[in-house]
């Protein structure tokens, strides 16, 4: 009667541990969804670039209802001169130091002519891109997996809401998608579960196989659980810069974690 008094004992311990784990997970997509207070408002966000060592800011003026940068303030022709050109392979950089990534006001960004040149630039930084090729096939154009430590959730809407679940990604260190296929162009916030002290990048490609303009969210060694909560604040470059945001806009997709 004893033995069965500290098993059952032990049983309730353990599902209290869980519940209380699963709670604190569960906490920090609960307050990103708080954060829906601002989804109709007018808001300033700051984007701090940096073009081959040459740095300027844009202040956004924009309208979440109706997903609309009313006005643009800042280095005008400075962003012009880099975005002013059509440029299909232009490469964007984001740096994701803090837990709630998107939630500042204020966005560090890093911009590359390809995606070609981001790559030498992850390299210089010891992040060497880990890129799979096919032994049949010379391209990159197919999917690949390799099991690790990291986990990143997709969401059609923003405030990590109505997770696209069909591309969950659960304890990798490298993935690539070509063809989100149903989802294509449905991708509004996401989320990256690692371990501290590895650097998880997600790189989002305009069009399938990995092609056209890319972001990429870097989620830095300190950094344990993040997530880019609204991607209608990250600007889609080109000579419409400014009236283009990247929500709803991702094709393909590539997760590394080292």
């Amino acid at each position: 009667m004893k033995n069965f008094k500290i098993i059952t004992l032990s049983i309730i311990t353990s599902l209290l541990f869980f519940t209380s784990c699963e709670k604190e997970e569960d906490g920090f997509v609960e307050e990103v969804k708080g954060e829906q207070k601002t989804e109709n408002a007018v808001i300033e966000v700051t984007h701090n670039y940096t073009y081959k060592s040459e740095k300027f800011s844009v202040v956004y003026t924009f309208d979440t209802k109706g997903e609309e940068v009313l006005e643009v303030e800042g280095d005008i022709a400075m962003a012009e001169e880099v975005f002013g050109k059509e440029n299909p392979e232009q490469a964007l950089y984001f740096p994701i130091t803090e837990t709630e990534a998107e939630s500042k006001d204020v966005i560090d960004i890093v911009v590359f002519d390809s995606f070609e040149e981001l790559k030498e630039y992850q390299n210089e930084e010891e992040k060497t891109l880990v890129t799979r090729q096919s032994k049949k096939n010379k391209s990159f154009c197919y999917d690949h997996t390799m099991n690790g430590e990291a986990s990143v959730r997709f969401y059609h809407d923003i405030f990590l809401q109505n997770e696209m679940t069909f591309i969950r990604q659960n304890n990798i260190s490298f993935r690539q998608d070509f063809d989100l296929g149903g989802l294509n162009d449905r991708l509004s916030s996401f989320e990256v579960r690692k371990q501290f002290g590895s650097t998880t990048s997600v790189y989002l490609f305009e069009h399938g196989c990995f092609r056209g303009r890319s972001y990429t969210f870097s989620f830095m060694p300190s950094v344990a659980h993040a997530g880019v909560f609204d991607l209608r604040t990250a600007t889609l470059s080109g000579w419409w810069f400014w009236r283009k945001s990247w929500n709803d806009q991702a094709s393909s997709f590539r997760v590394w974690d080292r």
